[in-house]
């Protein structure tokens, strides 16, 4: 089987069932300071707390959108337009019943109304408005930022602004292929930029592929972005359990997420032993006794190596599990007699779909 070939994300959906699991357990948090959930009035006192943003303050703008740290003054206009979810806030009196609000009592700011973002984080808003008003600060496949690129699929997904949503959706898919043999272990260093960086030549330093992994997961899953969820599943439970713990404190992961990503794990450690077996079958006999003991000691080699390493090799998954030719290297073909060479093509062609 050509190994270029698509292969099967049956496995890996059984391992990391994308199902909407209970709030309490998808729970995440995200970048900047969230505002507290509770419903209570924005105190005058505490509006003249908060600083206007100087690229969002528009003086011909109908509303102002308050964070915990700026005012954004803009248009009801675009908001409606892009966003079902404000188009229906907005039609509502006094904000309705979405998450944001009107402010109780004190519902005008210099005579234009102000609404309470409730629950999101500052970058989470300025990013939204950003994109919104200026078609070149997010395109999918032109480097990001991390936080940029998380706070775009969080908003643009619970404010419903499809115009955006697309954008970061296409970005995800060539972070997270559904084809397993472009998926490696890779730094995705080309499609990030630093934090404080406003041109892409000016690439990231320190950038850390785990802590991206987990924290583009627990967006995801509350975005429920379905088609990527089982491949962002599997990257981070191809860690080391401590290291899956950490990180699932880290960015506050729900105990069904961290569950899931256990369970799965549990799967993919054995994987490597149950595909060795299949491919190689030492338990079979041939009539080349040099094909036999070639194959006894391939299985032998690949256990030992999986028993002395501190975790299961997860890069074995990502790379070994795509191409035969990387786990039956070419001098094992050469001893192998053609009944035997066949049989492990196909055994290993088997073990790619079931990943």
């Amino acid at each position: 089987m050509d190994d270029s070939s698509v292969f099967s994300v049956s496995f890996i959906e059984t391992l990391f069932p994308d199902e909407p699991l209970p709030e309490d357990q998808n729970s995440v948090s995200f970048t900047g300071t969230p505002i507290p959930d509770e419903t209570v009035p924005l105190e005058q006192n505490w509006i003249s707390n908060l600083k206007r943003d100087e690229n969002l303050w528009f003086e011909d703008g109908s509303i102002v959108l308050a964070t915990d740290v700026h005012l954004f003054c803009v248009h009801k206009s675009l908001l409606a337009k892009n966003s079902s979810i404000f188009r229906d806030m907005l039609e509502m009196p006094s904000g309705g019943e979405s998450d944001s609000q009107m402010v109780d009592g004190e519902d005008y700011y210099e005579g234009k109304p102000i609404v309470k973002m409730v629950g999101d984080s500052d970058d989470d808003v300025r990013y939204l408005l950003m994109a919104l008003y200026n078609h070149n600060f997010f395109r999918a496949n032109n480097p990001t930022t991390p936080s940029i690129f998380s706070s775009l699929l969080y908003a643009s997904s619970k404010y419903d602004v499809p115009v955006i949503l697309q954008e970061v959706v296409e970005q995800l898919k060539s972070y997270y292929p559904t084809e397993l043999s472009k998926l490696r272990p890779s730094d995705r260093r080309h499609l990030v930029r630093g934090e404080d960086s406003t041109e892409d030549k000016d690439a990231i330093t320190d950038f850390n592929p785990a802590e991206f992994a987990f924290k583009m997961l627990g967006v995801a899953v509350q975005a429920d972005i379905k088609e990527q969820l089982p491949m962002m599943y599997f990257e981070c439970a191809i860690y080391p359990i401590k290291r899956i713990m950490s990180l699932s404190k880290q960015f506050s992961l729900g105990s069904g997420i961290v569950e899931t990503l256990l369970a799965g794990r549990e799967k993919l450690s054995k994987y490597p032993y149950s595909l060795a077996a299949n491919v190689f079958s030492p338990q079979l006999r041939c009539n080349d006794s040099f094909c036999g003991d070639a194959r006894s000691k391939a299985f032998f080699d690949r256990v030992m190596n999986n028993l002395n390493s501190p975790d299961f090799n997860g890069s074995f998954i990502l790379v070994e599990a795509s191409s035969r030719s990387s786990f039956v290297t070419e001098e094992l073909c050469r001893i192998m007699c053609e009944n035997c060479f066949k049989r492990a093509d196909a055994a290993h062609a088997e073990g790619k779909l079931n990943v």
